[in-house]
């Protein structure tokens, strides 16, 4: 649990550098400021739980990370990263064809994510867990953009799968879940990296 509870107390200081800053929001502090920016914030209790000997310098969570490092521009231009690249492998794969399915793709992982995340901070009164939320939200919101474009294949198109398919699903899984994980890791600069 020490895990859980050193995130949770990583999240609500992170919450509170954002909301003590909106000057910041739109732009954020910079890459690899957050130790900097989190010094007024620093208590005994994240000191005893992350290790007196080390500061805080990763938020654990992709939404979070990059909206306190490039703000709310920054945190768009992630997910319509993250979404665009979706939608190239899926349009590879001939699943992503019309503007409709090209809205549904996008749409639903902001709605959801946009749903949950407002929806933790109505439940819960605090914004701590409400990027985790988003996060989890916009995965779920992917999946259901993925089953609604793929339960049914497109008239005259071949019963079996070309042979890149394959390897074109592999990777969009790959990315997906590098997604999902990013919700709980702190970003290291290698993965960060091979992503951009």
């Amino acid at each position: 649990w020490r895990d859980a509870n050193y995130r949770d107390v990583i999240w609500s200081h992170v919450v509170q550098l954002v909301e003590a800053r909106l000057d910041r929001l739109l732009v954020g502090y910079g890459p690899e400021t957050l130790d900097v920016a989190l010094v007024p914030f620093y208590t005994t209790r994240l000191a005893y739980l992350g290790g007196q000997a080390q500061q805080v310098d990763r938020t654990h969570n992709i939404l979070l990370e990059a909206l306190v490092t490039s703000g709310l521009l920054g945190l768009a231009a992630q997910l319509w990263f993250f979404l665009a690249v979706l939608a190239f492998g899926l349009a590879a794969l001939g699943r992503l064809r019309t503007a409709s399915q090209r809205w549904l793709l996008y749409g639903l992982p902001v709605g959801l994510g946009v749903a949950l995340g407002l929806g933790t901070r109505l439940v819960s009164g605090v914004w701590t867990w409400s990027a985790l939320a988003a996060g989890l939200g916009s995965v779920a919101g992917v999946g259901a953009a993925l089953w609604a474009l793929t339960r049914r294949r497109p008239a005259g198109e071949p019963s079996l799968p070309r042979r890149d398919d394959a390897l074109t699903v592999c990777l969009l899984a790959g990315w997906l879940g590098h997604f999902a994980e990013a919700q709980f890791s702190p970003s290291a600069e290698t993965v960060l990296l091979y992503v951009w």
